[in-house]
């Protein structure tokens, strides 16, 4: 963030500021010439003060290619000082970000509702159950869960060991969901 602020001052910097850099370069390119003779390199013919001066207003006055920084915010808020990724205007991560975004709006999201036979007792056919005592109570039961009678809630489940039948009453959901 700093960075950028520092770029965008001195890329805005005033004209008049420019001109007295090039007035400065100009005095110090005269001083060097009074005292010294520069000579092209393996040549004898020497260096004119108009070029020495291009030399230096081109090298310190070029405009340097426009750095775009990301559009994009990081989670804590901050703006995203990344170089924009191939004519985008985010960088790589934020382009995939915005992608996620757009993918995630075009899927169909579909709602599934699940019934639990535990609460539907339409499906439960009272001729097919049998009636059995059970710590002193009647329930209904087939081959796997023990129902109640009156409501036809699941209580319990039925345990197979052997040639035996374990009769279990519980409240667990996650045992009657089954």
């Amino acid at each position: 963030m700093e960075t950028q602020r520092l770029i965008r001052r001195i890329r805005n910097l005033p004209m008049n500021l420019e001109r007295s850099y090039l007035n400065d370069i100009a005095c110090i390119v005269d001083k060097m010439l009074e005292e010294y003779d520069i000579f092209y390199k393996d040549t004898d013919e020497k260096v004119k003060r108009g070029i020495i001066l291009n030399k230096f207003k081109l090298d310190l006055l070029d405009k340097q290619e426009e750095t775009i920084f990301c559009a994009g915010f990081s989670k804590n808020g901050n703006k995203c000082i990344n170089k924009v990724f191939e004519e985008s205007k985010y960088c790589k991560k934020h382009q995939y970000l915005t992608f996620r975004d757009q993918l995630n709006d075009t899927t169909i999201k579909q709602d599934i509702f699940v019934l639990s036979s535990n609460e539907t007792k339409d499906n439960i056919n009272t001729e097919d159950l049998k009636t059995k005592m059970i710590d002193d109570t009647f329930y209904y039961v087939d081959d796997h869960f023990i129902y109640e009678r009156d409501t036809l809630k699941k209580v319990g489940y039925i345990e197979n060991e052997f040639d035996t039948k374990n009769y279990v009453l519980t409240d667990d959901p996650f045992i009657l969901s089954a």
